[in-house]
């Protein structure tokens, strides 16, 4: 699916916007990766392949930062993490992925 499709029709992106995006990549910190226009936005808990309606949370210049509120397709690079803490402490941000 065309990721310039799933986004809204809204052009300008703004703190607390909702977008709909599929994530392409993982940054160095394992947060995942979509882009809008010329725009990069970081999302901690996104995979590659995942779509998900995020909210954007901040901005630095063309870089944004956002927090999903809904997967709406599921990668298949996505599983449960096997620490039953990993979405309360932080320490290990890739254990949702099944292969690295």
């Amino acid at each position: 699916m065309d990721q310039e499709k799933m986004h809204e029709s809204n052009d300008v992106l703004t703190k607390g916007g909702q977008l709909a995006v599929r994530c392409t990549d993982l940054d160095i910190y394992g947060r995942g990766i979509t882009r809008y226009k010329n725009c990069v936005i970081t999302v901690p808990g996104l995979v590659p392949q995942d779509c998900a309606l995020i909210k954007l949370t901040n901005n630095n210049g063309n870089s944004y930062f956002g927090v999903i509120i809904k997967i709406t397709k599921s990668s298949t690079l996505r599983r449960e993490p096997p620490c039953e803490l990993s979405n309360e402490c932080g320490g290990c941000s890739i254990q949702h992925l099944s292969q690295i």
